[in-house]
């Protein structure tokens, strides 16, 4: 457990000296897989409301259209994800600011693959573990928990699948090749690989929940101070509908940028520490 206590404190010195360098980098390209999904929304929500009224089955195909467009935007806003680790990286090594696009570019093939992966191995999961417990139930057998192993094996992938997107974007592994680099740095070293699962989560948990105070106690002295004098408070239903999405999505953005603020970094510092071992050689140096 050596290498775990020595990673959190490289983690805890690095956090303290770049934290605020770390989250204004990481809000850099989750604007930008934010601004990619919205942009999908948009066309999906406009097109729908163009074509909502007609019946005919060019609208249905217009529909259809509209929403594999949204699932294309999507699949792109995960090319995003190969500059968050880069970034992380960046950072840590005192590289120079990571290019989001170019890196977005060049690894969003490898990326959206190991995506499209990952989903089929949940989804043979879902299949294995909670198919039998419905052929079970259809035979008349009392299954009252199907829920339990589906989680199991989500953690359990979570914990195996932990450093893989490292191998992706910043050794620039491909996606199998990335699978197989983060299971077997796992397995090798399960000890430290379950003390950082147990640390990610403690440490991203008080942070989450004390953000979300923070929040809250800031939007209810913003609510308690802020008269609105109208005569038709209905005639602005839509507008307050339109600012709560606005403030959920500030909320998301910036709570999700603050736990992987934290997060982050301290899979990477394992995640060196690890790859760095001379039993393994699992890591190629950027």
């Amino acid at each position: 457990m050596a290498v775990a206590t020595q990673s959190l404190k490289r983690w805890l010195g690095f956090i303290k000296g770049n934290a605020l360098e770390v989250f204004k980098g990481i809000l850099r390209v989750n604007l930008c897989i934010a601004a990619t999904i919205i942009l999908g929304l948009i066309i999906l929500v406009a097109v729908s409301a163009v074509v909502w009224t007609a019946g005919d089955k060019i609208s249905g195909l217009i529909k259809i259209g509209a929403f594999i467009l949204f699932v294309v935007f999507l699949a792109l806003s995960q090319a995003f994800l190969a500059p968050l680790y880069r970034t992380i990286h960046a950072i840590y090594e005192r590289k120079e600011r990571v290019n989001i696009l170019k890196v977005a570019k060049e690894r969003a093939r490898p990326i959206i693959i190991y995506q499209i992966i990952v989903t089929l191995l949940y989804v043979l999961a879902v299949i294995l573990i909670i198919g039998p417990s419905v052929i079970l139930i259809l035979i008349n057998f009392n299954v009252t928990n199907t829920a339990g192993p589906f989680i199991i094996a989500v953690v359990v992938f979570g914990i195996l699948l932990q450093f893989a997107f490292y191998e992706l974007g910043v050794s620039n592994k491909g996606p199998i090749e990335s699978i197989k680099a983060s299971i077997s740095l796992v397995i090798h070293n399960i000890r430290n690989s379950l003390a950082l699962t147990v640390a990610r989560g403690a440490v991203s948990s008080a942070v989450g929940i004390a953000f979300t105070v923070l929040f809250y106690i800031v939007m209810k002295f913003i609510l308690q101070n802020t008269t609105i004098e109208v005569t038709d408070i209905s005639s602005l239903e839509p507008f307050f509908v339109f600012l709560g999405m606005i403030i959920f999505g500030v909320y998301v953005l910036f709570y999700v940028t603050l736990i992987e603020t934290v997060e982050l970094p301290m899979t990477y510092v394992f995640w060196r520490a690890l790859s760095d071992n001379k039993t393994f050689d699992l890591c190629k140096r950027v």
